[in-house]
């Protein structure tokens, strides 16, 4: 049994078609990578904003929010409640 020329060029057609699905992968997860890298990296820098805030509340023992409390929201109303 011998194999023909017609053949081999449509294995080799396939075989090039897997190749490029897999370089086309390979791509794809290069760009997840990059992606799962820069969100590392922007994790790492909360976490040490979390760390800074921490260690300011520790040292000072007062800290002071921007964001108001309950209290502070209920005791800066205009009293117009009906």
């Amino acid at each position: 049994m011998s194999i023909s020329e017609v053949e081999l060029n449509k294995q080799k057609e396939q075989l090039q078609s897997d190749l490029d699905k897999v370089q086309q992968q390979i791509q794809e997860l290069d760009n997840q990578k990059q992606q799962l890298a820069a969100q590392s990296i922007a994790l790492q820098g909360a976490m040490q904003q979390c760390d800074l805030f921490l260690k300011q509340v520790s040292d000072d023992g007062n800290t002071v929010s921007s964001i108001p409390s309950e209290d502070n929201v209920e005791s800066s109303d205009d009293g117009d409640q009906e």
